[in-house]
């Protein structure tokens, strides 16, 4: 039905049943689409059984076997999200006076349209271009063309606070029977980072990743 298994162990994935490696995390089976049709159906064997899809065995010899049962729902597509460039107002150095100071606030808005009916929740997850900087909640890291230095941008929610990156979150008002368009207000600031700054131009990137459960 266009659907595979993979077992994961410890977050690594194994084309056996017999990998001969000790468990540190709980193990895992994703279901993977494998390029063919996906035409939906049971898991489960002939007879409502719930067939053996993989075997392990434990320094003892002890075997326990993992079952899988359940029913597979082709959904029709995904949510779409278009690219943007929010551009941020003039300011002044002296307007970010101390490390923290924020100034040059731009309202935007992050669009996710035509969210198909089906799925039980989607999700988000902002990630910045050139990694998320520890310590710094909601700063993305200076992109290419940047001149300035001491200086970065600080993406936030509508209420101003640093936005979450790097961690799925749900997208508010999705219904499953339903689907649609969704609108998530977002706000972006210069940011004083260090002790010395200089001005200049002040670029950052981020990426919008959707899931699907």
């Amino acid at each position: 039905m266009g659907i595979s298994t993979r077992l994961l162990i410890n977050g690594r994935a194994y084309g056996t049943s017999y990998p001969g490696v000790s468990f540190t995390r709980p193990i895992e089976i994703q279901l993977l689409g494998d390029g063919r049709e996906n035409k939906g159906g049971s898991l489960a064997g002939g007879g409502g059984i719930s067939p053996n899809y993989y075997s392990l065995s434990t320094s003892e010899s002890y075997d326990f076997r993992i079952n899988l049962k359940g029913t597979i729902t082709p959904i029709d597509g995904t949510c779409s999200v278009p690219s943007q460039t929010v551009k941020l107002p003039k300011t002044l150095i002296q307007r970010l006076e101390r490390i923290g100071s924020t100034a040059g606030t731009q309202s935007f808005q992050i669009q996710i349209n035509n969210c198909p009916k089906g799925y039980n929740r989607i999700g988000y997850t902002l990630d910045p271009v050139g990694g998320v900087i520890a310590n710094s909640p909601g700063v993305l890291p200076l992109a290419g063309g940047s001149t300035a230095s001491g200086i970065k941008i600080r993406v936030e929610n509508a209420q101003g606070a640093p936005a979450t990156m790097g961690s799925s979150i749900t997208v508010d008002g999705y219904s499953k029977a339903a689907g649609g368009s969704f609108v998530i207000p977002m706000q972006a600031s210069y940011i004083r980072t260090d002790t010395v700054a200089k001005p200049g131009t002040v670029n950052g990137a981020m990426t919008v990743f959707m899931d699907y459960r």
